[in-house]
């Protein structure tokens, strides 16, 4: 059976004539329940999904046993963080992608990131959305208290919330 992938969303691209009698468990675990989520599927994350404050989510696929979704899957539009023990931080896979972010903590900051670098810093209580740029998530709109936010190293900001 071969399969390859999207490169955006990792999604089953099947060969044809290769998934005889798994055809419809491979689009069902690896395509159409992973569209679900990158439209509108939405992660919760506590302090037990972080190891000492920090997340590394990963693209995750799907095949004809299971959609091996996970809740550090990437592929999720939302991302909503709460209950953290600490400051934390969620690196994120350098790639195309967009996420809305929700920190519903009332005490800590929560930071989506590319690997090594700075990324997007949320404070509590704050929400919004990120875009990776080529080099980091920055990002494109708030809804929250005004605070500086740090955009991608780029140096602070004071973002207004509505």
């Amino acid at each position: 059976m071969a399969v390859n992938r999207t490169t955006l969303l990792n999604l089953p691209l099947p060969v044809t004539g290769t998934e005889s009698g798994t055809w419809g468990d491979t689009t069902n675990n690896g395509l159409t329940q992973y569209v679900d989520i990158a439209v509108a599927g939405m992660t919760s994350l506590t302090s037990a999904d972080f190891s000492a404050g920090s997340l590394t989510i990963s693209n995750t696929s799907g095949n004809s046993s299971g959609t091996n979704i996970a809740a550090s899957s990437a592929q999720y539009a939302t991302i909503q963080v709460s209950s953290l023990a600490v400051n934390s931080t969620i690196t994120a896979p350098s790639s195309n992608r967009a996420y809305r972010v929700i920190n519903a903590d009332s005490t800590y900051t929560f930071t989506v990131k590319a690997s090594g670098q700075t990324g997007v810093t949320f404070q509590p209580g704050q929400s919004g959305t990120v875009a990776y740029n080529g080099t980091d998530y920055a990002l494109v709109g708030t809804i929250g208290p005004t605070v500086p936010v740090n955009r991608g190293g780029t140096g602070l900001y004071i973002v207004t919330g509505k």
